[in-house]
């Protein structure tokens, strides 16, 4: 049930133990709360399967095994001097298996998660607690790719999602409150580390918070409320690292030796991948290596797809209306079936993201062949530059795409014509492994013209919440740790932008056009009937911006 839990998707079952050690301890239950349980596989995979006895809860603990497990954290209470947080397993016979034991984590006093007061107006009553508190001061609304060192002292961050890049201004913050975010992610192991009470995977922040507007959070309870309220500020300061000093028994040798090596184990301080000192000679602690090779990591496979040779003879081409020829290399789950012939239609296609990037790039408003809005000078801009590239260079145009799938994974390269393309992406019922990673760049037409292009499409990404760095006429984009329902509604519209921003460099002719290009995207105007009317882009008047 820990995987369940941890994700979220359930709510535990509640057994009281009173007096455990005794020689008539008794047991009381709360309401069953697992409608299914999460078991071994064969092959070592995590399957979920219905509770015992048909109902939820039934019989995942009976009333001996939770006697024992009652037991098991009285007696390393008494070892470690400090209740513990246990982590079992039962086995398909019945026995249990402590698997780690570890400092339970206690509100102090006056933290603990409380009832909303009444009297005053409530912004916000959702959400997760990461870090327990209350905090007061002007919301301010930021993103993690924003100017981050203009956050005031004292400002609330109100932000869509939670990101460890939060780092360099939670000394600064007195609470945090997100859209989205998971507390057990990096921000919220820092927020708790700091003492910042956060809020987090409140699914509307952004929204029901006005920017400027003087709030007060209660992590505790998970309210946000419309001015300071000084009942709640009279509280105990929020949740702080836990401190030896203060535990009312003598800690083990151990722990004090663990106390002396955590400033090397747990801070993070390599938060910004696109910063020069993100390196290995810049890392303070075991924490900045792991990130370090976390980043790393999703950089080779994201440039896998980019490395591939010609992998036509071991893929099957998709059968479908676009103007790309598309491979497709299953790496287990990713097709329905196996193919008869060397095509495969999009009905057999079982990858959740591929599924959903191709919903997007079919979209029926979104021309798919034929030309785009082109000026005369961006015909000769064209013309140009396929004039002077080099014969090798040549060899884009005619090679494939080709997408790298299984059942909730997604390497998509593109290279069309002197576009190029890379899209990897894992989108699963886990928000934790979720991740969508994008780089676009090139263009047929001009510098300006590809970078006026680069520049509407970073708007559009930015527009959908996803972290964008923007260098010239090439794009980055990053979203993390959203649920499958986001990630895969964030997929779906990536490939309707791949599709409209096709040979659209040539159409920005100015800055204007490509602002109008990129809010017709946002408002769904894909065959820009709206934006335009029966007028070429280059004869819409140019409106300055208000």
């Amino acid at each position: 049930l820990g995987v369940s839990l941890v994700e979220g998707r359930v709510s535990p079952e509640l057994i009281r133990v009173k007096d455990p050690m005794g020689p008539c301890p008794t047991l009381s239950r709360g309401e069953p709360g697992q409608p299914a349980r999460v078991a071994a596989g064969l092959d070592s995979s995590l399957a979920e399967e219905a509770s015992p006895g048909g109902r939820p809860g039934g019989e995942v603990l009976g009333d001996q095994d939770a006697l024992r497990l009652a037991r098991w954290a009285i007696q390393l209470e008494k070892h470690f001097g400090t209740p513990q947080d246990l982590e079992f397993a039962k086995a398909p016979d019945g026995e249990l298996f402590l698997l780690q034991s570890r400092p339970l984590r206690l509100a102090p006093k006056g933290e603990a998660e409380s009832s909303p007061l009444e009297g005053y107006r409530i912004l916000l009553l959702a959400g997760e607690t990461a870090c327990p508190g209350v905090g007061w001061g002007r919301a301010v609304r930021m993103d993690e790719d924003a100017d981050l060192e203009s956050f005031p002292q004292g400002g609330v961050l109100v932000a869509r999602r939670s990101s460890p890049k939060f780092i360099r201004i939670m000394a600064r913050a007195n609470a945090i409150v997100t859209d989205a975010g998971s507390t057990t992610g990096h921000m919220a192991s820092l927020a708790r580390e700091l003492g910042v009470p956060a809020l987090l995977n409140t699914g509307s922040a952004t929204e029901s918070i006005p920017p400027g507007t003087i709030i007060t959070v209660d992590a505790s309870a998970r309210a946000v409320y419309e001015g300071e309220v000084p009942e709640l500020l009279g509280r105990q300061p929020p949740t702080q690292p836990w401190d030896w000093q203060s535990s009312p028994s003598t800690p083990p040798p151990e722990m004090e030796l663990l106390e002396k090596l955590l400033p090397m184990i747990s801070p993070l301080y390599l938060t910004d991948p696109g910063s020069p000192e993100f390196s290995p000679e810049h890392a303070r602690s075991l924490h900045d290596l792991a990130r370090y090779i976390h980043e790393k990591s999703y950089e080779e496979m994201f440039g896998m797809g980019e490395r591939l040779g010609d992998m036509r003879p071991a893929s099957y081409l998709l059968d479908v209306f676009l103007p790309i020829d598309l491979y497709i290399l299953d790496l287990g789950g990713g097709l329905k079936e196996l193919p008869k012939g060397n095509k495969v239609k999009p009905s057999q296609i079982a990858s959740i993201p591929l599924r959903a990037l191709l919903s997007g790039m079919l979209h029926e408003k979104i021309p798919r062949f034929g030309p785009r809005f082109m000026d005369l000078g961006g015909f000769f801009s064209v013309m140009m530059r396929h004039a002077t590239t080099a014969p090798e260079q040549e060899r884009s145009f005619q090679e494939p795409c080709y997408a790298l799938i299984s059942d909730h994974y997604l390497n998509y390269t593109a290279r069309v014509g002197y576009h190029f393309s890379v899209l990897d992406t894992y989108c699963s019922p886990t928000p934790n492994k979720n991740y969508i990673s994008l780089m676009f760049r090139g263009g047929a037409a001009d510098y300006s013209r590809r970078a006026r292009r680069a520049a509407a499409i970073a708007g559009v990404l930015r527009h959908l919440g996803l972290s964008v760095s923007l260098a010239q006429d090439t794009v980055n984009a990053r979203l993390g740790k959203a649920t499958l329902e986001e990630t895969r509604d964030k997929l779906e519209m990536i490939g309707r932008l791949l599709q409209f921003f096709r040979q659209m460099d040539a159409a920005m002719a100015t800055d204007e056009h490509a602002r109008l290009f990129q809010e017709a995207f946002i408002k769904g105007d894909y065959d820009l009937s709206q934006t335009t009317g029966n007028n070429h882009p280059s004869e819409v008047r140019e409106n300055p911006r208000p």
